[in-house]
């Protein structure tokens, strides 16, 4: 959140006013995540900055993956991180890139680490 001033429709008195006001904005932070796959799921450690204060709380730090898509060159599950937000997991397995995307603003994207450099993906 930040607090802007600048001009902001008022619906009580049909104008705009000039004033101070509170928005959600997106912010960058440096921030690792863990993924364990098997067959038929898997799941996912989130850095507390990705942890919203209304949560399903997951297990130890850990939720559980579902819908799990295990392709040769992607990878996509979703996990419930509250009611209302379920995000979806993506994973270029070529580029290494992850993706995690829920409702605004909530999103995440990054590098996964190489492992193995024997085959033609990261992931």
């Amino acid at each position: 959140m930040s607090t802007t001033y600048g001009w902001s429709w008022n619906a009580r008195t049909n104008r705009y006013d000039y004033g101070n006001r509170t928005e959600m904005t997106g912010q960058q932070f440096d921030a690792s995540l863990m993924l364990q796959f098997w067959d038929g799921g898997g799941r996912i450690r989130l850095p507390k900055k990705l942890v919203p204060p209304i949560n399903s709380r997951g297990n130890d730090g850990w939720w559980d993956l579902y819908d799990v898509e295990m392709g040769p060159d992607v990878i996509r599950a979703r996990y419930r991180l509250n009611g209302l937000n379920k995000p979806l997991v993506t994973i270029n397995r070529r580029s290494g890139q992850i993706s995690v995307q829920g409702t605004a603003p909530y999103a995440f994207r990054g590098t996964c680490d190489l492992i193995d450099g024997q085959e033609h993906r990261r992931f």
